[in-house]
Order: C-alpha cells, then structure tokens, then sequence
C-alpha cells in the first residue's frame, strides 16, 4: 500500500488489545450501540442493492458482529446467492456462528485487516465495521476488502460521519448536544468518544472517505446520507443517545465503490 496521504496521526491501540475491547464488548452483549442490522428497512436496501449488481453469488461480510441477521436476509432473499462468508475476531465471530444451521452461510475468525483472501467475492458489504481508533488500520482493512473481491467487484457500506453530532449541536442549538460535542468529539482526528480514552472511533468526513477509498484502488460509483429515521433507529435514538426531538435524524455515509475491471453477470 502506497503512503498515505491526510494520515490521521495519533496514539492508538495495540491490536491485542483493539481485539480483546472489541471481544469483550460484543461477549458483554453489544450493548448501548446503534444495532445497524436490526433495522429491517436498512437490510432491505443492501439486499435490493445486491441484487441489483452484475454478480451476486458470493458476498463477503467482514467485521460482521454477534447479530445474524442481515446475513440471513442476504443468504434468502439475494436471488442466485451461494456462499456468504462473515468474519470477525475469533470469540466474536463464534457467538452466530453457534446457532448458524444455514450452509449458505460460513463464519470465520479472521483479523479485517488480515483478511488473506484474493479475487474470491462478487461483492463485499461492511456495516460500521471501519471505525478503529486507528486510521491506518481502517485503511488496512479497506485494502484487504479490495483485494478480497474479483475484479469488477462492489464494496457496499455503511460508514458513520463526525458531522451527524456536530450537525445536531448547530442545528438544534441544544446546550445537551453541545456539552456532547465539546466532551466527546475531536474534529482533529475526526474521531468520537470519551477523549484520552481508548474507547473512541473515527467516523470519517465525506471527503476523506472519498480520498482513502481512491487511494485504496476503488472507483467510487455512489455515496450519498442515509437517514436513520425508521421507527426502529428512532427508538434506537431514544434509547441510546436520549435523543428526544423528533426532528433529529442521525445519519451516516451510504457507499458503493467498485474495483476496476470487467464484472461479467452470472
């Protein structure tokens, strides 16, 4: 991988320990996250999204998580699908795979940013999967992404954006949103999270997403806002966050890119 350019700098985690936070948390149950996947409506656009592309036999999910869901949608519903394959780190991984009796669908214990898999998959679909506190180990596992896929291949995803909270605390003018700001985001390395803690993320700015998938090799074909706004994430809203205003929709980044080359329908 060539050198970075708008590298974000700063001290980050051992990968001993992103991998035992990240286990840990999902073994503990996940709890008080955005649960992307529960959401029926947004499953529903990544399958029709799926379907829509050249080829869709085999998908790869990484950084997949405890919930099982958007893979059995994808396993069902995407019309000629053969194989989908979920990793994530070992303990994690394990806990859907316990209960997976679909032999469509295959979980391993892999490292995102290690994936070692070539030109295997039609398509790779990333849910909130890249947001390390590290912006070299996101970068890493984006380039394992584009060498996982065929030529011609799509990456699909969702990507959470530092600009959603900064956008509540301007729009609103709420004294709750700006104390959350001021507390928790660093615009500095567009990261989120109690600060000095290792309990951050970074969630990217249009732009320097834009910048990183290029840089990685991917020909942008969509990128647009996503507004979590179903019953379902403003329950989540609520719940999580206490957001009560009806008219703050939180929203992340929706993309498509497409590693060059022919994509030939099967």
């Amino acid at each position: 991988m060539r050198k970075p350019k708008w590298l974000i700098a700063k001290p980050t985690l051992e990968p001993s320990d992103r991998e035992y936070i990240w286990e840990h948390r999902h073994n503990a149950g996940y709890n008080k996250v955005y649960s992307m996947t529960d959401d029926a409506a947004l499953r529903g656009r990544i399958v029709r999204e799926l379907a829509a592309l050249p080829r869709h036999q085999k998908i790869l999910v990484p950084g997949c998580g405890s919930k099982d869901r958007l893979q059995k949608d994808i396993a069902k519903k995407v019309p000629g699908c053969k194989h989908v394959l979920c990793t994530d780190f070992p303990s994690v991984a394990a806990i859907p795979a316990r209960k997976n009796r679909n032999r469509t669908i295959e979980y391993k214990g892999l490292d995102s940013g290690k994936l070692g898999i070539r030109k295997e998959f039609d398509a790779v679909v990333v849910v909130n999967s890249v947001i390390s506190e590290s912006d070299l180990e996101n970068r890493k596992i984006l380039a394992a992404c584009f060498q996982a896929l065929k030529p011609g291949g799509y990456l699909m995803g969702f990507f959470p954006t530092i600009f959603c909270s900064v956008d509540f605390a301007i729009t609103s003018k709420s004294a709750q949103w700006r104390r959350y700001v001021k507390k928790r985001v660093d615009l500095d390395t567009f990261s989120e999270g109690i600060k000095g803690k290792w309990d951050t993320q970074i969630f990217y700015s249009p732009l320097l997403l834009d910048h990183i998938l290029r840089e990685t090799g991917f020909v942008r074909r969509k990128l647009e806002i996503y507004f979590l706004d179903t019953a379902y994430f403003l329950k989540e809203g609520r719940s999580v966050y206490g957001i009560t205003d009806p008219d703050l929709r939180a929203y992340e980044l929706f993309v498509t890119a497409q590693r060059p080359g022919v994509a030939r329908r099967a």
